[in-house]
């Protein structure tokens, strides 16, 4: 995705349909429909919840810090794209004539953002230290495209290898870290990105130079790319750019173990058919092991106040991408980074973050909400009977909670009766019902009562349906001797819980002293505000692997405790926690 120094110019692609194909909207008067949750469909809910850009302030002055917005809405990826300056490859290494063996030929730390005081080490330290994975993209911002001339291509795919072991490995006082995907370049169709006086071919050559240096530097790094334009895979010129590189792949056996794309639109069918093209494309190479990685999607650009560009803050925008992120389910899609999180003005809503500048949240970020949410119960279930007009996906947990995310773009409100295929009744369950509309701030929730379901129009909803009998338990599972012991703990929270904003605690008791766990590292804990390993909406059921290969010899005795609320005084007043583990 590009965007003009100010971070306000036009996509360049014309907007796609507003519509959903095919389909019609119902009369709300019309009889209700039965929407049926059926068996497992033997599919998995992806937990499809990245974004370009952040966590920190970019632009304007007195913009805000969003690390606790995402770790809040559950954002787990961030790709590092259109920073404009830090971790581009221009920036980073910016004299190709230099040794790329060299420190001294690269700019980490230098200075690239006078308001914020950015170098590309800041910015990933940021990432990492709001516990997101980095989603690293190999080329460069909008504002910094310089692709490597044939003279200086190999010395710029050497660099590549080296400014990785800078983020990966540690190399030249650099981060050790696990990220586990390495994007070649962003839209190679798109001019901004590839100028039209290089070829097809020799883009083809960078990626298999690139693709071949990474796979012999870093064996267990995914590598892929090129995150193609909308164009790849829905205009003819850019659909033959996408055979180009994938018959290129093919033939010289490049390492390619996913495939990024990049679409704007509303049409959920659009997201599908996209997915569908690159899977087709792919298996009719044999390369059928290569994923799916979509790397920007939103709705279309639209100017200030019009409805296209209501779409970027408004519920209808928010339900059209939950549609979308429901058919990138369907479609088989394995990651996700929506462009993106910040907006790098307060000013100009119509701009594509999912959050303002200030750090108000806008209705997609909401959405977002929703699908984290949804991505608790991994088990996607069949239903038949959706809403006319709606787009619908259910899943299930292990332990017998259900959840469906409904999306209704359409200026219609509908109704539907739920119903079990199993037999159960619904009196069984507690069923919350989340919403995200334009007549509440923020997520509305009630709990429904009997089988009725009203979908208002232009909505994201999220039903969750707990077992009434559901109470707080803990457990843990091991693997290893206590030389080297690997402990996940596991609770499940009580149904009248499920669905409240709150926090998942863990917390070990050594030697008179507390040591919390917030999901990435252990601290000791004197009082104040206890660490989290969860923020968000509480799911029915909860896992974490805080014990890795530790040697707990000399600790027998040691209780692991979880525990939840609404508040860390909650937690402690209603006795909401509990050992999971004790060292034996």
């Amino acid at each position: 995705m590009s965007d003009s120094s100010a971070g306000v110019a036009s996509k360049r692609w014309p907007a796609l349909g507003w519509l959903v194909a095919g389909l019609v909207l119902g009369s709300a008067a019309a009889q209700a429909q039965t929407l049926t949750l059926g068996a497992r469909s033997g599919n998995t809910v992806q937990p499809l919840l990245g974004l370009n850009i952040g966590p920190g302030p970019q632009g304007e002055a007195g913009n805000a810090d969003l690390t606790s917005a995402y770790q809040q809405r559950g954002v787990t990826l961030v790709r590092t794209h259109d920073y404009y300056g830090p971790l581009d490859m221009a920036t980073l290494y910016p004299n190709r004539s230099k040794d790329p063996l060299l420190q001294s030929s690269y700019n980490f730390t230098g200075v690239l953002d006078a308001t914020y005081q950015r170098s590309s080490d800041s910015v990933f330290a940021a990432i990492l230290a709001g516990g997101f994975e980095p989603y690293v993209r190999i080329g460069d911002s909008f504002n910094n495209v310089t692709p490597p001339s044939s003279t200086e291509l190999a010395n710029w795919v050497q660099a590549t290898v080296q400014v990785l072991k800078h983020y990966r490995s540690g190399q030249w006082n650099g981060f050790t870290s696990s990220f586990r995907f390495a994007e070649i370049w962003n839209e190679p169709d798109n001019a901004d990105f590839w100028p039209s006086t290089r070829s097809t071919e020799e883009f083809n050559t960078l990626f298999e130079q690139t693709a071949k240096a990474l796979r012999s530097a870093f064996p267990s790094l995914k590598v892929g790319g090129p995150g193609f334009s909308p164009g790849g895979c829905l205009s003819p010129t850019g659909q033959a750019k996408t055979r180009s590189l994938l018959d290129h792949v093919k033939a010289n056996a490049v390492p390619m173990d996913f495939l990024s794309f990049h679409v704007y639109g509303t049409d959920a069918a659009t997201y599908l058919s996209c997915a569908q093209f690159y899977r087709s494309e792919l298996d009719s190479r044999g390369l059928n092991a290569v994923e799916l990685h979509i790397t920007e999607w939103n709705t279309p650009n639209g100017s200030a106040g019009s409805t296209t560009g209501q779409l970027r803050y408004n519920a209808q925008g928010a339900a059209y991408m939950t549609a979308a992120w429901i058919n990138l389910q369907n479609g088989g899609v394995k990651q996700s980074t929506f462009y993106r999180g910040t907006d790098p003005t307060p000013t100009f809503a119509e701009f594509y973050g999912m959050f303002y500048g200030d750090g108000r949240a806008k209705k997609v970020a909401d959405a977002f909400s929703l699908w984290r949410d949804l991505s608790a119960y991994p088990r996607v279930l069949q239903t038949t009977g959706a809403p006319t007009g709606t787009t619908v996906l259910a899943a299930e947990d292990d332990g017998g909670a259900r959840a469906v995310l409904v999306a209704n773009p359409q200026a219609t409100a509908t109704s539907v009766n739920l119903a079990l295929a199993d037999g159960k009744s619904l009196s069984d369950y507690r069923v919350l019902v989340s919403s995200v509309t334009d007549a509440a701030s923020g997520i509305a929730s009630s709990v429904l009562t009997g089988s009725s379901l009203a979908v208002p129009a232009k909505a994201s909803l999220l039903l969750r349906l707990t077992p009434k009998n559901a109470a707080f338990g803990t457990s843990a599972t091991t693997t290893g001797p206590a030389t080297a012991r690997t402990v996940t703990l596991h609770a499940t929270l009580a149904a009248a819980d499920v669905g409240s904003a709150g926090s998942i605690h863990v917390a070990a008791l050594v030697g008179g002293t507390f040591y919390a766990y917030n999901g990435r590292q252990w601290s000791a804990w004197a009082g104040g505000e206890l660490p989290a390993a969860f923020k968000g909406n509480l799911p029915p059921a909860f896992s974490i692997t805080p014990l890795s290969a530790v040697d707990l010899t000399g600790l027998s005795g040691t209780p692991i405790y979880i525990g939840y609320g609404t508040s860390v005084d909650d937690m402690l007043r209603n006795a909401r926690y509990r050992p999971a583990y004790v060292v034996p």
